[in-house]
């Protein structure tokens, strides 16, 4: 009767022994997933904010060409303004009548002058422009 019971005993300890080497086995296997998902997670991590700090410097180089651009927007005005308040001062149709080769000759210089200067703005802006 002794052995009987040390077999039964024995059996059941190897049966212990076997579902816990099993869930061992299982918690070790879980533990590489979750340490290659935590590995994952970290260079993704890394990786987003390495964009958020390159999205912050693009958004600052943004912010300085906006207020450039508006400071430029508000001297084209001012010029625009006293453009419109020279010839607001002016009767152009009384003096096309009464001297028109005068106003011809000055509106072609006055045209070239103006392409002139748009090309140039064009070509400086063109190439001042960051890729």
């Amino acid at each position: 009767m002794g052995f009987k019971l040390y077999g039964i005993l024995g059996l059941i300890l190897i049966a212990m022994a076997g579902s816990g080497y099993a869930a061992f086995s299982h918690l070790q296997s879980e533990l590489v997933i979750t340490q290659s998902n935590l590995i994952r997670e970290s260079i993704a991590r890394a990786s987003a904010e390495q964009r958020l700090a390159t999205l912050e410097q693009h958004q600052g180089k943004l912010e300085e060409v906006g207020a450039l651009l508006h400071k430029e927007l508000e001297a084209t005005r001012v010029a625009q303004d006293k453009a419109l308040a020279v010839f607001a001062g002016h009767d152009l149709g009384r003096l096309m009548l009464a001297k028109p080769a005068l106003i011809t000759t000055r509106l072609k210089e006055a045209s070239v002058k103006l392409w002139t200067d748009v090309e140039k703005t064009s070509m400086a802006s063109l190439i001042e422009t960051p890729q």
